[in-house]
């Protein structure tokens, strides 16, 4: 994509330039003919971007960054429902952008490792979260968004996220980090795919002749980063729910649920979102969940 004059950047496939949008720390209203200053760098994977009127040139905004991550996690940072369905919850979030250019002390990035994060006022945080705030302590509150850009959630959050819930004293750092955890519930559905099918399991088909048996215990038992609108999927039962990361033990869970099947098909496992209030990141990205083995099922078919 053409910048400026001869200056070009690369917004091929797998570039954080694919799908992505450049945040303001808040909307900048201008009129036909008015003329707006731009001002951006690039060093190494940092970018950042100022854009200023001309007429206010002196009003101050916050230092930000566009941070590049393994989980792509811009597009979290534009998905403007999550952020209606944060707002409702903590009004203040709307002033500020995804990522800003903050210092976290080691307590906090232990926690907030490559998760999405943003700031809000701490006066939103009393009622909505658990925990109270000290307003004279810190001007500002980390809030995290535990669900990567792939739609599955974190393993090292949950981790850190029960050693807190364990621990006695929570360090004075982490008074004001606040978790969405307490609100989020995974949901799935029953799935037959053969798209699915091929991208996971070894095929007979590839065969040709050699014994494969060694390697199929390679078969994925997890795919994410699905876009669910245009993933191949056959849907084969009702939605459930099976984990409520506010209310059950992550770290050694054991339940077994009951799912009839609406259509016959070959289940190939579970696609699983999860909800947040009336948010639910099923209009975004999803993951599926892999069986061992796929279980060839009729409708009404009970699957353990």
């Amino acid at each position: 994509a053409l910048i400026c004059a001869d200056e070009y950047i690369d917004t091929s496939d797998n570039t954080c330039w694919e799908q992505g949008i450049f945040p303001l720390p808040y909307p900048l209203r201008v009129h036909e003919g008015e003329i707006v200053i731009v001002k951006w760098t690039l060093k190494g994977t940092r970018f950042d971007m100022v854009v200023e009127n001309s007429l206010n040139l002196n009003e101050e905004s916050p230092n930000r960054e566009l941070i590049t991550r393994g989980e792509r996690d811009y597009r979290t940072m534009n998905n403007d429902m999550l952020l209606y369905a944060i707002t409702r919850l903590l009004p203040s979030v709307s002033r500020y952008s995804w990522n800003l250019d903050i210092s976290l002390s080691d307590e906090e990035a232990s926690v907030v490792r490559n998760l999405p994060h943003f700031l809000i006022d701490p006066k939103d945080i009393e009622g909505a979260l658990v925990g109270e705030m000290d307003e004279a302590n810190s001007d500002l509150c980390i809030i995290v968004w535990p669900i990567r850009a792939d739609g599955s959630v974190s393993e090292v959050f949950l981790n850190s996220l029960r050693t807190l819930r364990c621990g006695n004293d929570v360090p004075p750092s982490l008074k004001y980090c606040g978790f969405l955890t307490d609100r989020l519930s995974a949901h799935g559905v029953l799935v037959s795919s053969s798209r699915l099918s091929k991208l996971t399991r070894v095929q007979p088909s590839s065969f040709c002749g050699a014994d494969l048996s060694p390697i199929q215990m390679y078969n994925l038992l997890e795919y994410r980063d699905i876009d669910i609108s245009t993933f191949e999927h056959h849907v084969c039962s009702n939605d459930f729910a099976f984990l409520h990361l506010g209310e059950e033990d992550t770290e050694l869970m054991s339940k077994k649920i009951e799912v009839r099947c609406t259509n016959p098909g070959l289940i190939e496992g579970v696609l699983y979102w999860w909800q947040f209030g009336n948010y639910s990141t099923r209009q975004d990205r999803g993951a599926f969940f892999i069986f061992k083995e796929p279980i060839a099922a009729n409708a009404g078919t009970v699957v353990s």
